[in-house]
């Protein structure tokens, strides 16, 4: 209900395109203090942030990219 009213109050005031709308709805989320996933520095966001910069993002990705590469490999030991 509360965002269907914030969203005609966006309209009502010429916002007709909706990127703008969302844009808008975007800037009246509320700012939430987290903690990094990968260094565990706090750090604030309106959405749904999970990192506290894009060195942190960057590193997580490889990590997660690495440990699929590792369960897609067969064993590698011998056996024969």
């Amino acid at each position: 209900m509360a965002v269907a009213l914030r969203l005609s109050a966006l309209i009502a005031i010429q916002m007709t395109e909706p990127s703008d709308i969302a844009r808008a709805l975007a800037a009246m989320r509320k700012v939430r203090e987290k903690r990094c996933a990968v260094c565990d520095k706090p750090f604030t966001t309106r959405g749904r942030g999970l990192f506290c910069s894009a060195a942190c993002r960057t590193k997580a990705w490889r990590e997660r990219k690495r440990a699929n590469a590792q369960l897609a490999q067969p064993d590698q030991k011998g056996g024969g």
